[in-house]
């Protein structure tokens, strides 16, 4: 392919096993382009040979990225002269900027989170310069850049755009995590739990601990699998009382592939979503959610009225008050007795992601956003 069908895409904090880069969006977008990928390495065993991706050194705190990977990012980009660049952190604008001023790029700006609302809910990488920046090149942004939004709720604090956006919703690729659960009608462990992504006190780990707690008497084998990267200190773990108790029940897998993630998933109960009313969690679908649904799990998720209106209306699970663990407990408990009424909630929450909620819709409103790039 040319020079003009080269995409670019650049992080350096996801990784390269991210299930919306890897498995949704370059897929679609390589029958039309060339797509090259800078994530944050390492590359598992299993990874697609299919996919060009060039490993970024991974750091933590922005600092260093800004001195040590953010450089490298630039060679990069000089070196292999996209026509598009697809950027996935606000840390990456100045040199966006730079090089669509420089060089003509195309920038596309895809913005996952109301980092606004988030900043004073950050332990690290929250220092005020880096605010002050992130304000700065967000509004230069607007008239410069194609965005792309993850979330219907971003519309409302992104106005006054240059050029046409889009909402590419992270919807599940049915097909793709379906076959995971498809032989397995019922849940080979009858007291096993996920919850998959992001964890921290603020996404509810203290209260899925509690819960855990409130449950072992009754099912001393009861489990928590908890897969995905951990935003907590292990002090911070050990100050929770109930810690010591279910520690044996806590399975941490930290940053995990979909591939490897979701036949875990797929053998477990329900799944969880108990995020706490912080930033714009109450107004932002978590993905989780829908990937439960497409395995065919009942949910149990926050009782924010964005999450009952898709849960309550489709029968597909529970809301519950993320600050209590009681309430979770009884809804986890019931689940665990009903076993007829917890498969039609499966069965119904994966009819309503395969017909309503499906990466299918979201790859062609993709394609569809690209060729106005043109």
């Amino acid at each position: 392919m040319g020079l003009k069908n080269k995409v670019l895409h650049v992080s350096p904090a996801h990784p390269a096993t991210d299930p919306r880069i890897i498995y949704k969006q370059v897929p679609a977008l390589a029958e039309n382009h060339t797509v090259i990928c800078l994530l944050a390495g390492p590359l598992p065993a299993n990874f697609p040979k299919s996919i060009h991706v060039v490993t970024l050194p991974r750091f933590r705190r922005l600092g260093w990225r800004l001195l040590l990977v953010h450089p490298l990012i630039l060679l990069h980009i000089i070196r292999f002269r996209p026509a598009v660049l697809h950027i996935y952190m606000p840390e990456l604008l100045p040199i966006a900027l730079m090089c669509r001023a420089i060089m003509g790029l195309k920038v596309i700006y895809e913005v996952q989170e109301n980092l606004r609302l988030k900043f004073d809910r950050k332990s690290y990488n929250n220092h005020w310069l880096f605010q002050w920046a992130f304000v700065a090149f967000d509004r230069l942004a607007r008239q410069c850049c194609y965005f792309i939004f993850t979330d219907d709720s971003y519309l409302t604090e992104y106005t006054h755009l240059r050029f046409p956006s889009v909402v590419v919703h992270n919807y599940p690729d049915v097909q793709f995590i379906h076959q995971f659960s498809a032989a397995l009608p019922i849940p080979v462990h009858q007291t096993e739990f996920v919850y998959l992504g992001l964890i921290s006190f603020d996404r509810g780990l203290d209260t899925m601990i509690r819960a855990i707690a409130l449950l072992k008497p009754d099912y001393p084998a009861i489990r928590l699998h908890l897969i995905g990267r951990c935003l907590f200190s292990h002090r911070q773990l050990e100050g929770l009382p109930e810690y010591a108790l279910v520690q044996e029940n806590l399975l941490f897998y930290g940053q995990t592939d979909h591939a490897e993630a979701m036949p875990i998933a797929a053998r477990c109960l329900a799944g969880l979503a108990l995020l706490k009313p912080v930033g714009d969690y109450p107004e932002s679908y978590p993905t989780k959610v829908f990937e439960y649904m497409a395995l065919g799990l009942p949910v149990i998720a926050s009782d924010f009225l964005l999450y009952r209106s898709l849960i309550a209306e489709n029968q597909c699970g529970f809301c519950v008050n993320a600050e209590q663990p009681r309430e979770v407990a009884k809804r986890l408990r019931w689940l665990i007795n009903h076993a007829d009424e917890r498969t039609a909630m499966g069965q119904q929450g994966y009819q309503a992601v395969k017909t309503y909620f499906s990466w299918d819709i979201e790859r062609q409103t993709l394609l569809n956003y690209y060729k106005l790039l043109k």
